[in-house]
């Protein structure tokens, strides 16, 4: 019958390293003919239009999966099978082109029995396939190919549209892949949005991101009347917020979602600041976003635009009404998380606009405490010429020497001691600032605090003496300066930890 319709073709395959033969089809119009009603109708047996042909090698690939059913596949096995893995890719490819998809469905039913022999050889060959996810579970595995049928069957027949799939969900599948369809029908069946978007993270590099899809496919559904009554999660918006992407806010909000949504973390508004997002804040302060609305992170969007590091948007957040001076966060005040991140052209601005240099609160108790901590000479200078108090108590380290000490520079340390530093003021997390040099082994600035006076005996912090904290973290360079000091260092105080100086 093929005299003639086909040739074989011999070939060198480098990789193989012997020649390979290779069936073709003689001329284009071969595969009309195949595809004919008139070859159909001359060779019943040979139905080769696509929706037969397709059917045909779906049923193939199905029955050759199902065949673990009376012996499952074991791994060391599964090189005996070298289909597998063709089958495992392709049976619903060929199933979604088949002239009659129903009619094995029986077949796809048994292979998505979660726990079966059968369904555990499915996942042993696809493991050995690329994708950017690696389901197991049947109703993932479903919404990422897009095959709706079996979705709605699984979650008809008690699938959980919540299940912990590898750390992913079926939403995630379904959104990913742009299956809307499945999306509508997962969210309607209870699937929880905002543990989708808690898995974004993975997708920062791809050209579309998760969240995008997720924006664009609700919002779709939404004005088609799809998923009526449907309120947008707050995380939804502060995501894309978050990513700037502009467009998809607009049309969220256009169609119903909230313009001060927030999370724990930050508003929609400071989640647009904290990354200099400038169009998105734009578009949120002309749609009425709080520009003061707090936070339990960055307190408010000014902070985090501050901590961000974008001076337009810190400029255009007070232009419309930011309060340079408000309170709260894990940074305090807007001052203060300029001054942590090294941001001096912000701070400059800050100050500039009224910002007071001496607003106690947040983790690092003021502004010159934080600027000690990174080191920020600079920053440090500017603020002690506004007025900044050298020994302000509170916050983390006590003080700026101490947190200078700490993570700062030695610059920065003598900077502060000639403004006045008290040397052996304590408090704070490390007693004092000899104490906070001495864990960390920063031998300059340790001979520095010596010099001017640090006392090596003092008690207190979360070692009790400097010598312990120097011999806790093993700073043995530092344990002999400390014991060889004119001064001397209580060798008493070592005694009494459970390690030693020695």
């Amino acid at each position: 019958m093929l005299e003639g319709l086909v040739v074989v073709n011999q070939k060198w395959d480098f990789w193989e390293g012997e020649n390979t033969r290779t069936v073709t089809l003689a001329h284009a119009s071969v595969e009309d003919y195949f595809r004919s009603e008139k070859f159909a109708q001359e060779y019943p047996g040979y139905d080769l239009r696509v929706g037969p042909s397709h059917r045909f090698l779906a049923q193939t690939c199905l029955s050759y999966l199902l065949q673990f059913i009376d012996h499952p596949l074991i791994h060391k096995t599964r090189t005996n099978y070298p289909l597998g893995p063709h089958a495992a890719e392709n049976w619903y490819y060929h199933l979604s082109r088949s002239d009659d998809p129903v009619l094995l469905s029986s077949l796809v039913v048994h292979l998505l029995q979660d726990g079966s022999s059968q369904y555990a050889a499915f996942n042993e060959f696809r493991q050995y396939l690329w994708s950017p996810f690696q389901f197991t579970k049947s109703l993932s595995v479903c919404s990422q190919l897009g095959y709706t049928e079996a979705v709605r069957f699984l979650l008809q027949n008690g699938a959980d549209p919540n299940g912990n799939d590898h750390g992913f969900t079926a939403l995630l599948a379904a959104s990913f892949h742009g299956h809307i369809d499945i999306v509508l029908i997962l969210l309607q069946s209870g699937a929880k949005i905002d543990t989708a978007l808690d898995q974004t993270w993975i997708h920062d590099g791809w050209d579309v991101p998760l969240d995008e899809r997720i924006g664009k496919q609700l919002v779709i559904a939404y004005k088609d009347g799809r998923l009526k009554n449907y309120n947008f999660p707050d995380q939804l918006v502060v995501t894309v917020s978050k990513r700037g992407q502009s467009n998809i806010v607009r049309l969220l909000l256009k169609h119903g979602a909230n313009v001060n949504a927030a999370t724990k973390e930050y508003s929609a508004l400071g989640a647009a600041s904290l990354h200099g997002h400038v169009n998105t804040i734009c578009f949120l302060l002309e749609k009425g976003a709080e520009v003061n609305a707090t936070s339990d992170t960055y307190g408010n969007a000014l902070q985090a635009a501050s901590h961000g590091g974008n001076l337009e948007s810190v400029q255009l957040l007070i232009e419309h009404g930011a309060e340079v001076n408000a309170v709260g966060g894990e940074y305090g005040s807007a001052l203060q998380a300029a001054s942590i991140k090294g941001n001096l052209d912000i701070c400059q601005f800050l100050l500039e606009n009224g910002a007071r240099v001496n607003t106690e609160g947040g983790e690092y108790g003021s502004a010159l405490q934080a600027a000690s901590l990174g080191g920020n000479i600079e920053i440090c200078q500017l603020l002690l010429e506004k007025g900044a108090e050298v020994n302000a108590a509170g916050g983390r380290y006590g003080n700026a020497l101490q947190a200078a000490s700490l993570g700062g520079t030695i610059e920065t340390c003598l900077l502060l001691l000639e403004n006045g530093a008290e040397v052996n003021a304590t408090g704070g997390r490390y007693g004092s600032a000899l104490q906070a040099a001495s864990s960390r082994g920063r031998r300059g600035i340790v001979l520095l605090l010596l010099a001017r006076g640090a006392d090596v005996t003092a008690k207190g912090g979360i070692y009790g003496s400097p010598l312990r904290a120097a011999s806790r973290k093993h700073c043995f360079d530092t344990v002999c300066l400390l014991l060889n000091y004119k001064k001397g260092a209580d060798s008493d105080a070592v005694g009494r930890s459970s390690g030693s100086a020695s």
